[in-house]
């Protein structure tokens, strides 16, 4: 029952992660972790300090990748994917089947507030400002 869940979960969030990485390219990497997730996920020391330097490697390897200008954007593109692949591997590596799980609820609840964060955004931007029709504006000014 807890590896159908488990498993369930991974699904969904994978799906979810990609959508958000779709989202996210161009706008920088963000850290694999941050206080909350420390806290929340109640890590070691060993477990963060193992986290955030595999989480730099990858970085720099990142860096190095966009700055090679001799590869394609469909090249780049296909290796950035495998070092996304491989951080996801790095959390599931280093925490706890508990805490991997408890990271993946907080993804997906992450995720569900991002999207309605968007939805609200297009929303707003598609409401226009009453018209006033006793005095209308002309057509062509």
């Amino acid at each position: 029952m807890k590896t159908n869940f488990f498993m369930t979960l991974a699904i969904v969030l994978t799906c979810a992660c990609s959508s958000l990485q779709a989202q996210q390219q161009g706008r920088g990497g963000r850290d694999i972790l941050n206080e909350n997730m420390i806290k929340e996920l109640k890590l070691t020391d060993q477990q963060v300090t193992n986290i955030k330097k595999a989480d730099a490697d990858l970085k720099t390897q990142m860096q190095t990748l966009r700055d090679n200008k001799s590869l394609s954007k469909k090249e780049i593109k296909e290796a950035m994917d495998k070092m996304r692949e491989d951080r996801k591997a790095i959390l599931k590596n280093n925490l706890t089947t508990e805490q991997y799980i408890t990271y993946l609820e907080q993804q997906i609840e992450r995720l569900q507030k991002m999207n309605m964060e968007n939805r609200s955004k297009n929303f707003e931007s598609r409401e226009r400002a009453p018209r006033n029709f006793d005095n209308p504006e002309p057509a062509n000014p």
